[in-house]
């Protein structure tokens, strides 16, 4: 039995979404232990500004830094188990990219004009990191984007209205949000 071409383009077009989904789950289950190295940052350095506020600034200066070196770890070990051909030198560099513009950031938010308020500069960083969540969705897939719009909102929410405790809600809905779309990235 022979293929007609309209069979034959509809069995192609199949065999392309298949491919395309499977490289998006790739890309969501490398991205699951990211999610979790950054929810927990986020967790920490939010909840020490919340809870224990004397002590947030050595955490912050820290913490992001330790991060930055588990995910760097992480990204090293995944990229050995792949073949030359699949790794993608561009989103190891998109990385080192939002790490030196969140750095810079921080210094043209806080240093050159005096003190800020810290909510202003705690609002600042999840707003920056949920245009990059979003922008990469547009790139790999809807769960990205789902992420960015989800933490933009609460942030603003908190900003807005939850002033007094902004920093203990962004340590459980930032992190929290984080720590879970892990898990939702890890399940395929």
């Amino acid at each position: 039995m022979s293929l007609t071409p309209d069979e034959a383009a509809a069995t192609l077009r199949e065999a392309e979404q298949i491919q395309h989904r499977s490289r998006e789950m790739q890309i969501y289950r490398n991205s699951a232990p990211h999610c979790f190295i950054w929810g927990t940052v986020w967790l920490i350095c939010y909840g020490t500004t919340g809870l224990a506020p004397r002590y947030a600034g050595t955490v912050w200066w820290i913490l992001p830094f330790v991060g930055w070196l588990l995910a760097m770890i992480v990204g090293f070990y995944q990229g050995r188990t792949r073949r030359r051909s699949e790794r993608n030198w561009r989103v190891d560099a998109l990385m080192g990219i939002i790490f030196i513009a969140g750095i810079a950031l921080g210094m043209v938010i806080a240093f050159p004009y005096g003190p800020l308020s810290g909510l202003r500069i705690g609002a600042a960083y999840p707003l920056f990191f949920s245009a990059i969540y979003a922008g990469f969705g547009l790139w790999v897939g809807i769960r990205y984007i789902i992420l960015g719009a989800f933490v933009a909102v609460a942030t603003l929410f908190g900003f807005f209205i939850l002033r007094e405790n902004f920093a203990i809600w962004m340590a459980i809905v930032g992190g929290g949000s984080m720590i879970l779309c892990g898990f939702w990235m890890r399940r395929i």
